[in-house]
């Protein structure tokens, strides 16, 4: 130890001598300061570096790493507009970002600058005005309902806009069509109530309007079935017996009190003892001649009708 604060003494492993070297000052700040050992007060003295550059319109400041720096009056930042009075130095200002418009908001971004937003929206609280916005701010404009006519007519409500109402036709007869037509009015039409069915007759009553009964086929004959069929826009009434026919050997019978019908069978006998008698289905009574065969050719046998 030489007794210097200033000295740093270090012993050499090689030749056991000392050696010296000068403290190093150091208070983290870099190049801003001035760093000196003082012997005298064993201290390390620190000096800030006056970066002044006697410009009364610059920013003067120390960067540890580079030294002194001169910044002009400009912040870096679009909302802050930087200017310099010769005798008092930097000054800043924020930028008028209002565009006359009262229809979007002004605002400030610093990387950006003046901003204007979207459209203030402008709605209305009564369903029969739109809103939008002008120059001078919302401006409400009634809504125009379409044009009302003979057959229909336009209001405008607060709540829900514009409604319509149809002009009532009813002249209360059920047998007209009741119509409107825009430019005449109510029109009301003799209904001709056909039901494009032949086989009824089409009737209208004022109280309960058109009504359909069936045409009558009925021929006075209980023994027959009557059918109404359609033939264009005419019709044809179909008359079948209520008693099948296709049995000739069995024909059934109608009884007109009672619809029922009864079976009889048929009479083939031709009372000719000389005929064989039957009744063949499809064809009806058969009565085939008998011829005797004696088997005599001299004296051949012969039928009379009557003894046979």
């Amino acid at each position: 130890d030489d007794g210097d604060y200033c000295t740093v003494e270090t012993c050499s492993l090689d030749n056991g001598s000392c050696n010296p070297t000068p403290r190093v000052c150091e208070d983290g700040l870099g190049v801003c300061t001035n760093k000196t050992c003082n012997s005298a007060t064993s201290t390390c003295d620190f000096t800030p570096l006056n970066c002044d550059d006697g410009d009364i319109c610059t920013y003067d400041y120390c960067d540890r790493g580079s030294g002194c720096k001169h910044q002009g009056c400009d912040p870096g930042d679009l909302c802050n507009i930087g200017m310099c009075n010769n005798s008092t130095g930097c000054y800043f200002a924020t930028p008028n970002c209002d565009d006359g418009n009262n229809c979007t908001q002004d605002f400030c971004l610093p990387s950006v600058g003046c901003m204007h937003a979207a459209s203030i929206p402008c709605v209305p609280d009564n369903a029969c005005f739109t809103g939008e916005c002008g120059l001078t701010g919302c401006i409400f404009n009634p809504v125009e309902c379409p044009a009302s006519d003979l057959c229909t007519s336009y209001v405008c409500n607060n709540s829900t806009g514009c409604v319509s109402s149809s002009a009532n036709c009813d002249d209360g007869d059920n047998c007209t069509v009741d119509y409107c037509i825009p430019n005449v009015g109510c029109s009301h039409v003799k209904s001709t109530c056909d039901d494009g069915d032949a086989c009824t007759n089409d009737f209208c009553d004022q109280t309960r309007g058109c009504y359909h009964t069936p045409v009558n086929c009925y021929n006075g004959d209980n023994c027959t079935t009557q059918q109404c069929v359609n033939i264009g826009d005419n019709y044809n009434c179909i008359i079948s017996p209520v008693c099948p026919t296709t049995d000739v050997c069995s024909p059934a019978v109608c009884n007109p009190v009672t619809f029922g019908c009864s079976t009889t069978t048929l009479n083939c006998n031709d009372n000719n003892p000389c005929t064989n008698d039957s009744c063949v289905q499809g064809s009806g009574c058969q009565n085939i001649d008998i011829s005797p065969n004696t088997g005599d050719m001299c004296n051949p046998a012969v039928c009379d009708p009557k003894t046979g």
